[in-house]
């Protein structure tokens, strides 16, 4: 009652995001995406997975069964993202896991295991919460997939300013399966009949991150891994 929710992008009272904001967010369209990595209008010719593309940044192929976005980025879907992890509007975690769960292609979920990726130590002490995981934990009740905190974060260097073949440079070796779960052997029989992975993150940029991810849940022998991001830089 005394400071009540504003809408995060207009500051309109009564929701997180009011449903005029919410209308004119810009969705990504799945028919004119490409539907190996879901860049936007990639549908006949992709930029972003060509031969040539994944050459120039040291992969033989790329690294994921498929990719897919709830949003393209802009300064209103931006503002979502700033608003959940860098101010700490935590219940903005069930608005972005709504958008995901619409996104979801069905035939993901059949058999699938949700595995977000995970936020680095100092991150989770400047925000207070791993946004993720938050995000993931939304997702799982919204669809009824089951969760896995599958992987830990290793230290690296902060990869704002490198390009896409730096990224993947930098994030090379930077997860490694959680040893809480992997010595326990949760992890295998949470996985049991489960035959893919979805990875979640917030933002797709150059995908370095969602593809050594992806590299470190090899060794569970996954038929599938895919990708599933908020936003679609």
């Amino acid at each position: 009652m005394v400071w009540p929710s504003r809408c995060v992008i207009c500051d309109l009272p009564g929701e997180l995001v009011c449903r005029r904001c919410a209308l004119v967010l810009p969705y990504l369209d799945r028919l004119l995406a490409c539907p190996t990595c879901g860049a936007p209008w990639g549908r006949s010719i992709c930029c972003e997975c060509n031969a040539q593309t994944l050459r120039w940044k040291g992969l033989e192929k790329f690294p994921l069964d498929g990719c897919a976005s709830a949003l393209m980025l802009s300064a209103e879907s931006k503002r979502i993202v700033t608003a959940f992890k860098d101010r700490g509007e935590q219940q903005l975690s069930a608005v972005i896991a709504q958008h995901l769960a619409d996104m979801l292609p069905c035939s993901w979920a059949e058999n699938a295991l949700l595995v977000p990726i995970p936020a680095r130590k100092n991150a989770i002490r400047q925000r207070g919460f791993d946004h993720v995981s938050l995000i993931v934990s939304e997702l799982s009740r919204i669809t009824g997939i089951p969760s896995a905190n599958a992987l830990c974060a290793l230290p690296r260097r902060d990869q704002r300013a490198l390009d896409a073949r730096e990224r993947l440079t930098n994030m090379a070796g930077s997860f490694a399966l959680n040893p809480a779960v992997s010595r326990e052997q949760t992890l295998k029989r949470r996985m049991g009949a489960r035959t893919c992975i979805i990875l979640i993150d917030d933002v797709f940029t150059t995908g370095a991150t969602l593809f050594t991810a992806a590299e470190a849940l090899r060794p569970l022998l996954p038929e599938k891994i895919y990708a599933l991001t908020f936003i679609r830089a």
